[in-house]
């Protein structure tokens, strides 16, 4: 506005006619992340009325035809910001793109926690709050600049973390042209092609692998930071030398760095609250002593998470089941029961209020499935046992306790004491 002279809304105006109208004529002080059609033509046109070439610079404008839209980790429009960044912020001071990449968790400048939050009364901070008024709480009015913290955080958040910050520095420089998608293409078929030769992946490593080379042959979704930072972990390179030398850092390099781990590729925020909500509910239900254990499988199904990400959440819980489980039989008793807690399930909606109901229920699942009456009851027992544990109200209870940023940190801390007690047996 300084150097055009024109207010917010002349501006707009301008931009909105310039692009025939692809950009909307509204200004937002949303940040300007350079990512899309209409955010890469706001870039180009506010370069063409400013003279000054390199605003694209301050933006992720060179992975704008590699990069999705929707490029970030936690699902949240919200701002980050630094504490002790707020605290010193004068008239010159601007918000670094780096806190628009919500998988960042520290500021590079200070090493404090970014905050999501207000620190007195936990209220959210809008991303398109004006300018001169972030510097305190939209809902309290209270300073933000304070009461920076420093978290000791997991290894792998500090590597993203590291790794975000390439890719900043990659977007940093003066490019004449964003990273061509073609590189990107030949990128992913050069680690699925070594992957293939590898031979040792697990099964949820290729799937990933598998997905996103389909996407990126049929060019139906661009990739987010997360799916960079998986590409990276599994092929053992760091952003800038995917970003730099995308055909050269594809070949076989080592695919054996996370020893101790059955699940890498990192899952959703939104996942990671699942995993935790079910190691508490598995927790929950071993405490109850059940007479009836269904296969771990069965009783995490409903949360919809992979069961070696839920091993490596927490192996000693998940051990602890499956001992349990095995202890009640045969491989073929188990089976039996399992087919009787399924009919049950299926067939029985209400726990059966009175002992006299509770013989009537444990005869009919006994009479459909071939099974002992004793087995039956067991299992009758069992199966609203699991109900309990995963009604709605327990599970809601569970989803409180963390945010979905709380619940990847916790996952990822879990998965690096996973690998540590590994690397120590080793």
């Amino acid at each position: 506005m300084r150097t055009t002279g024109l207010n917010a809304e002349q501006i707009g105006t301008y931009v909105h006619q310039s692009t025939n109208g692809l950009v909307s004529a509204k200004w937002s002080s949303r940040p300007l992340l350079g990512l899309g059609c209409q955010e890469v033509a706001r870039v180009e046109e506010l370069e063409h009325l400013t003279g000054v070439p390199t605003l694209r610079c301050g933006t992720l404008w060179a992975m704008s035809d590699v990069l999705s839209i929707n490029s970030n980790l936690y699902g949240a429009k919200r701002r980050q910001w630094c504490p002790r960044c707020y605290e010193e912020w004068d008239d010159d001071s601007y918000e670094p793109l780096v806190w628009s990449i919500d998988i960042v968790c520290s500021c590079p400048a200070h090493g404090c926690d970014l905050e999501h939050a207000c620190p007195h009364c936990g209220a959210v901070q809008h991303e398109t709050y004006r300018l001169h008024r972030r510097l305190c709480c939209r809902s309290c009015g209270r300073r933000l600049g304070q009461g920076a913290k420093r978290r000791r955080r997991p290894s792998f958040m500090r590597w993203m973390n590291s790794q975000c910050l390439e890719l900043v520095e990659f977007c940093a420089t003066p490019k004449d042209a964003p990273l061509r998608w073609s590189d990107y293409l030949d990128f992913v078929a050069g680690v699925c092609l070594s992957a293939s030769s590898h031979g040792g992946l697990g099964p949820h490593m290729r799937g990933f692998l598998q997905g996103t080379d389909q996407r990126v042959r049929r060019q139906s979704q661009k990739p987010t930071v997360r799916t960079l930072l998986n590409l990276c972990a599994l092929q053992s390179i760091s952003m800038s030398e995917l970003l730099s030398a995308p055909r050269e850092s594809s070949s076989p390099l080592l695919f054996n760095q996370w020893a101790g781990l059955n699940y890498l590729p990192l899952p959703s925020a939104s996942q990671a609250r699942w995993i935790y909500v079910a190691t508490r509910c598995i927790a929950d239900f071993i405490g109850r002593r059940s007479p009836y254990m269904p296969p771990i499988g069965s009783f995490a199904k409903p949360f919809g998470v992979n069961l070696p990400a839920l091993r490596d959440a927490d192996q000693e819980l998940c051990r602890s089941y499956e001992d349990r489980y095995q202890r009640q039989g045969s491989t073929s008793k188990l089976g039996s029961l399992y087919k009787a807690y399924l009919y049950c399930n299926r067939k029985m909606r209400r726990r059966p209020a009175t002992k006299d109901a509770f013989t009537r229920a444990s005869r009919q699942v006994a009479a459909a499935t071939a099974i002992g009456i004793k087995d039956a009851s067991m299992v009758v027992a069992g199966s609203f046992d699991v109900r309990d544990c995963l009604s709605d109200s327990c599970i809601g209870a569970y989803q409180e306790e963390l945010t979905v940023r709380e619940a990847l940190e916790w996952l990822l801390a879990k998965w690096e004491a996973s690998r540590v007690s590994h690397c120590d047996r080793c």
